[in-house]
C-alpha cells in the first residue's frame, strides 16, 4: 500500500505542476483554520448563479486542488448550503467561497466552483 500512496503522491505533485498555472492560495474550511495550499487556476468567467432560489450575475472561479488529504489540499470540500458555511479561498486578495464541486476526487484532484466575495472581504 505504500507504493500505492508514493505513487499518487507523485502524481498528484506531478498534475499540479503540468496542467496549469500554480498559485499558493489560502483556504479556510468551514468553522476551521486558514492554511496555504496549492491550487490550479483554470478559469474565472461571470455566470448566473441561483443561489437561496435568487438568480445573480456572479464571478465565478474554477480551480483544482489536490484531494489526497488536508494538508496539500482538501479530503472533504463544503459547498455553500442553506445550513452549512462553505470553505472560503483568498486568491491574490480576493476572497471567494465555495459554490459547488464540479468533480470530487478525479485522479486524486478536487475541482471547484468558486464565488467571487470581492476584494478583502
Amino acid at each position: 500500500m505504500a507504493n500505492v500512496n508514493t505513487l499518487l503522491a507523485a502524481q498528484t505533485a506531478a498534475m499540479l505542476e503540468a496542467l496549469g498555472d500554480v498559485t499558493a492560495i489560502t483556504v479556510t474550511p468551514a468553522g476551521g483554520v486558514a492554511r496555504t495550499i496549492k491550487a490550479i487556476v483554470l478559469r474565472e468567467t461571470r455566470t448566473e448563479e441561483y443561489v437561496e432560489r435568487l438568480a445573480n450575475m456572479y464571478n465565478t472561479l474554477e480551480i483544482c486542488i489536490s484531494a489526497r488529504n488536508d494538508t496539500e489540499g482538501m479530503l472533504t470540500p463544503k459547498e455553500l448550503t442553506r445550513t452549512q458555511a462553505p470553505d472560503v479561498f483568498v486568491i491574490d486578495g480576493y476572497t471567494w467561497i465555495l459554490l459547488r464541486v464540479l468533480e470530487r476526487n478525479n485522479a486524486g484532484m478536487h475541482r471547484l466552483k468558486l464565488m467571487d466575495q470581492g476584494k478583502g472581504s
